[in-house]
């Protein structure tokens, strides 16, 4: 039996440097993500099983997403124009796949609470939680 591909290995490299600065401008904003209150209580054991299946059903829509979200920037790229758009592609190829297996193994938690992938890959979130999903679509 073949081994499924997204419990291949990874390998982790260090990030580029023009990835780091991006990152390390990001942290405040994440970090007022992970303050809200869903994420709180998810990581301090409180949240109800009612509400954590709730957000993993709705917020599904973004992780399966993500890497055409990420194809919509690569097909932006224009190495040999602009300075960083090489990187910039290189970039996005080699981690829309690692975004791809972060949807299957999201799969493999939902499914741990009773939400099948039939269920998953029909979900509407609600508009709050789907307004990322038409931000990102409209910018891509």
């Amino acid at each position: 039996m073949a081994v499924a591909r997204y419990k291949e290995p990874l390998t982790l490299t260090e990030h580029a440097p023009w990835a780091q600065r991006f990152w390390d401008a990001l942290v405040p904003l994440k970090d007022r993500v992970a303050r809200h209150p869903l994420f709180v209580e998810m990581g301090d054991g409180s949240l109800s099983l009612g509400r954590f299946r709730d957000a993993l059903l709705h917020f599904y829509p973004l992780v399966e997403h993500f890497p055409k979200y990420m194809g919509l920037a690569l097909a932006k790229t224009r190495p040999g124009l602009y300075p960083g758009h090489e990187e910039t592609k290189n970039w996005l190829i080699g981690n829309i796949k690692i975004e791809q297996r972060h949807a299957y193994w999201y799969q493999d938690w939902a499914a741990g609470f009773g939400l099948d992938t039939e269920r998953l890959e029909h979900t509407r979130p609600p508009a709050a939680m789907d307004a990322v999903n038409q931000f990102l679509w409209a910018t891509g």
